[in-house]
């Protein structure tokens, strides 16, 4: 497994096109099943949580959506350690229990709610997938290959080690984190000339991306912006 990324304080930067690719490619040639998961990452701008915590339900392959409206979280007990206790939740906060301390919820807004289009590779490669997925009793889309939900740190071990085995790093010498390659998204899109709302609205408002304020991005704008970034991936 490779090295655990040790972040300074300003060293997160985004990868290049090339290393990127690499890794996509490095994922293919490897057979990993959980290939489209990077793809949610570095060509969706997929934040981990909403990766982790998306499911089958709201995936429409017919029309070729995800919407991105839940995101997996381990909640604190309201004793510690003590499971018998419940969970501190705050007042409104919708949630639904998936495993132990594991919950779908909400993002904090709406803004952070988002139907993002699927490019025909993404489309392709999630039927196949869904053929083939273990069984998650709670339709998630990527789960651990025993069927529970995927743990964040299980999903930053075979992230790490997928960019070893593509000989790709970060100039520091360590790994990008997951996050990075959401910093990769905002970084293609900005350099293919999309329009800041358009990039907001694939990122779900995140700050990686300051525009003047929000103006809605329907998908005839966001899907041609997300197979452009598909193209310079190599996904055809």
């Amino acid at each position: 497994v490779s090295e655990r990324p040790r972040l300074a304080t300003n060293d997160r930067t985004d990868m290049s096109v090339d290393e990127a690719t690499a890794i996509l490619q490095q994922a293919a040639t490897l057979d990993l099943p959980h290939r489209s998961r990077y793809v949610a990452a570095l060509l969706q701008g997929m934040r981990q949580a909403e990766a982790l915590g998306l499911t089958w339900d709201e995936v429409d392959l017919g029309v070729g959506t995800a919407t991105v409206s839940w995101q997996l979280k381990a909640l604190p007990y309201n004793v510690r350690y003590d499971r018998a206790s419940g969970f501190r939740v705050p007042d409104g906060y919708e949630h639904r229990q998936m495993d132990g301390r594991l919950h779908l919820v909400r993002p904090k807004s709406k803004k952070g709610w988002r139907v993002q289009p699927l490019v025909p590779w993404m489309t392709t490669a999630l039927e196949v997938w869904r053929g083939v997925a273990p069984l998650s009793p709670h339709g998630l889309v990527w789960p651990n290959l025993d069927g529970r939900p995927t743990l964040a740190g299980q999903d930053d071990e075979e992230w790490y080690a997928l960019q070893g085995s593509a000989g790709v790093g970060h100039p520091e010498g360590r790994c990008y984190t997951i996050h990075e390659a959401r910093h990769t998204t905002a970084t293609l899109l900005m350099e293919l000339g999309v329009d800041p709302h358009v990039i907001t609205q694939i990122l779900g408002h995140s700050s990686i991306v300051t525009s003047r304020g929000y103006q809605h991005a329907s998908q005839r704008h966001t899907r041609p912006a997300l197979e452009k970034v598909a193209a310079l991936l190599q996904l055809g």
